[in-house]
């Protein structure tokens, strides 16, 4: 091969001799020197053009192809970020959700306990170590033969059916516990044989002591332990507790539930970040969870107690990004660690804090950039290296011909000069065109020498370049495809919800004005208003569990259920019993939706109201004030088939506005974590009372993006305004 290669090189050396020995018997002496010199100058000057260009284009191609790589790939992870903190952040909403749900069921007995038969449950057995079950503990200072803690563990025996559910719906919860101030404690688990002492006595235990306890207390609300390491299994697992109030707003116990953080984990672990990435998750002590990097600064720990806090390691910078990203923020930034450039996306986890990081090495991001510079400067060194070769044989064929011929004419000496320099100017103005950005140019190839494998060379660097762009903007345009199919389902969704206000201008007894901005680009929440007959209207309010396209289909369904059935006529309890059964068939998902749902007689202003699990309704009675409304709600609709809404009366007098809404409002969340609140809602409710629904509703909308600021939006806010004029 190395022997062909020769005779190649050999054969266009020849060529270009033959070239100049055509010439050499009219070419003078005299005149051979001028012209060697002539020829010497111009052939260094077109060398250097050639390397100019060529440098210049390699220079101007790694850098388009570099800022264009670096955009992509940052886009790319920080939306992969974005998605698995999404993930990761799902399940611990819905394991907060299924606190609060038992929480509230526990609630509803404490506060009506009569309304409830007694279910009895056993103290733990030791038979059943292994098995699920729902057993009975006291604490250490409770009489357990007292009637009235006999009597409340009855009453609270009506859990039990929904603690044995949690653990089939939610493979991941470890043990979940319903425990009193007085000293009871409900706890369903598979380890009723660890609650005997060395003489096989069941042991009391002070429940009210434990950290998820007294977290969920001071909290008064849903509240997260610290994430510990399991003994008997070396997994990692936290614990959630939120409170049980009786009928006067006190805290009479607390319910709460552990979880194993396996599917956690595999959502870190699943996740394919090219060949030397990875992604992690950093929890609010700063310390790394779970980590797909099996080595180096963000490897994970052995034990959680081990795990340094980054935010005081050596490293300044990343303690500082550490920081930022458990205060809520979300960006992409080149680090150096552990003697590597990263590039590294985080995206907060907003229901524990926490934050979710997608980490790739900057050189891999720019490998193909890499490569092709790599190429374009190897073609520029053997151009250099080809333009270098002509001049020395040039030299050596004038020297020769300076001895062998005596005279020549300057026009034929001219003539000879252009004949050799003419191809190498055609290609120094070929690549100045190319270079100009024109990559269907191509470069004419004739002949058999040096310049014409140059002229060959360029051709080929610009047909690489020329595809590698096609490939870029094919990727481009795949990803403009499938955002143009969001919008259209965005709008999808829209249409469904009426737009049209005022919805019934021939009707002057009520006017209303309703809203619904999704956080993605399509929203779970929906509102919904028609006429039940000439007497009646119905209003709907609903937050579907979740968030994205699985959302927005299950409110479809949801909404079109509640509408048809209202139709058919029957009160708000006969509608959503029916809705409810409807949901759960085939529910496998496993999602649920909170829903407000209100009639209300026209002619009256009487109407009838189901709160299932939904937000607080806020009414405004004719001069005075706004005013939260609160009563026992329903559970949250399709979580459990079979289960009886209670509906309660309202009247509505003119001049009488209505206002309900989903948790977006109140929960909107500002840079600092704060909560918008219902303290605020009232205060620009009340700040615009006298308003018309439309103007009242952009108050709120413009006082609530006022509030968040420049904080993302994580929850769709959907509004709807009521105002009852009569007769």
């Amino acid at each position: 091969m190395n022997d062909k290669n020769q005779d190649t090189k050999k054969t266009k050396r020849r060529s270009i001799t033959r070239r100049f020995t055509s010439t050499s018997g009219l070419i003078l002496l005299v005149v051979l020197l001028v012209v060697s010199a002539i020829m010497a100058i111009q052939l260094q000057r077109m060398s250097g053009d050639v390397s100019a260009l060529t440098q210049t284009q390699s220079d101007t191609a790694q850098s388009l192809s570099t800022e264009s790589m670096t955009q992509k790939t940052k886009k790319w992870l920080v939306n992969t970020a974005e998605s698995n903190a999404y993930k990761a952040d799902d399940i611990f909403k819905e394991f907060g959700d299924s606190v609060k749900t038992l929480a509230s069921l526990a609630t509803k007995i404490e506060s009506d306990p009569s309304s409830y038969k007694d279910v009895n449950v056993s103290i733990p057995d030791a038979s059943k170590d292994g098995e699920l079950s729902v057993q009975l503990i006291f604490a250490p200072d409770t009489d357990s033969t007292s009637q009235k803690v006999l009597n409340e563990a009855a009453k609270l025996g009506n859990v039990s059916d929904y603690l044995m559910t949690s653990h089939s719906i939610m493979p991941g919860i470890s043990s979940n516990y319903v425990a009193t101030e007085s000293g009871i404690d409900i706890v369903c688990d598979y380890i009723s044989g660890t609650k005997f002492d060395e003489d096989k006595n069941v042991i009391t235990i002070d429940i009210t002591s434990r950290p998820w306890y007294v977290g969920a207390k001071k909290a008064k609300g849903l509240y997260f332990t610290p994430v510990v390491q399991d003994i008997n299994t070396d997994k990692y697992g936290m614990m959630c507790g939120f409170p049980i109030y009786d009928d006067d707003k006190n805290i009479v116990g607390v319910a709460g539930a552990g979880m194993y953080l396996d599917s956690v984990r595999d959502v870190v672990n699943s996740l394919d970040i090219g060949d030397n990435g990875f992604s992690c998750i950093i929890n609010s002590e700063g310390q790394i969870l779970f980590s797909s990097a099996k080595e180096g600064s963000f490897a994970q720990a052995g034990d959680t107690e081990e795990a340094q806090d980054l935010r005081e390691g050596d490293n300044a910078e990343l303690a500082e990004l550490v920081k930022g990203a458990l205060n809520g923020k979300n960006d992409i930034v080149t680090l150096n660690i552990d003697d590597t450039d990263y590039l590294i996306a985080y995206t907060p986890m907003t229901t524990v804090g926490w934050t979710y990081m997608t980490i790739l090495p900057e050189e891999e991001a720019l490998a193909d950039t890499y490569q092709l510079v790599d190429k374009m400067a190897q073609a520029s060194d053997e151009a250099k290296s080809n333009i270098g070769s002509l001049m020395k044989q040039t030299t050596v064929i004038m020297l020769i011909i300076i001895i062998i011929v005596l005279l020549v004419s300057i026009v034929v000496s001219m003539w000879v000069a252009r004949k050799i320099s003419g191809p190498i100017v055609r290609l120094k103005n070929d690549a100045a065109v190319i270079s100009e950005g024109n990559l269907d140019y191509r470069v004419a190839v004739t002949g058999n020498d040096e310049v014409t494998d140059l002229a060959s060379q360029f051709n080929s660097m610009t047909n690489s370049l020329k595809d590698y762009i096609e490939n870029l903007n094919k990727v481009t345009a795949e990803k403009e495809r499938i955002g143009a199919e969001l919008n259209v389902a965005t709008q999808i969704q829209a249409d469904m919800l009426p737009r049209i206000f005022p919805p019934y201008p021939e009707r002057d007894e009520f006017d209303l004005y309703a809203t619904m901005n999704p956080a993605k680009e399509v929203g779970g929440d929906f509102y919904d208003f028609f006429l039940v007959d000439d007497n009646h209207i119905a209003m709907v309010m609903a937050d579907v569990s979740g968030k994205g396209v699985p959302a927005a289909l299950f409110m479809v369904i949801a909404k079109t259920l509640i509408k048809n059935r209202a139709q058919m006529g029957g009160g708000p309890t006969e509608i959503m019993n029916y809705v409810n059964d409807q949901l759960c068939e085939g529910n496998d998902a496993e999602l649920f939706v909170t829903v407000w749902l209100g009639i209300v007689e026209i002619s009256t202003g009487k109407g009838l109201a189901i709160n299932a699990g939904h937000e607080h309704p806020v009414i405004k009675r004719a001069g005075g004030d706004f005013e939260l409304v609160e009563y026992r709600h329903s559970p949250a609709v399709a979580v459990m088939e079979g289960m009886n809404f209670k509906q309660h009366e309202f009247e509505m007098h003119p001049g009488d506005v209505l206002y309900v809404y989903t948790d977006g409002v109140a929960e909107a969340t500002n840079a600092s974590d704060e909560l918008y609140g219902t303290e605020r809602l009232l205060n620009v409710l009340n700040d615009n009372k006298d308003a018309s629904m439309k103007e009242l509703l952009e108050a709120v909308r413009t006082d609530v993006d006022e509030f968040v600021d420049e904080a993302p939006q994580f929850d769709d806010i959907t509004m709807l305004g009521f105002v009852y004029k009569g007769n």
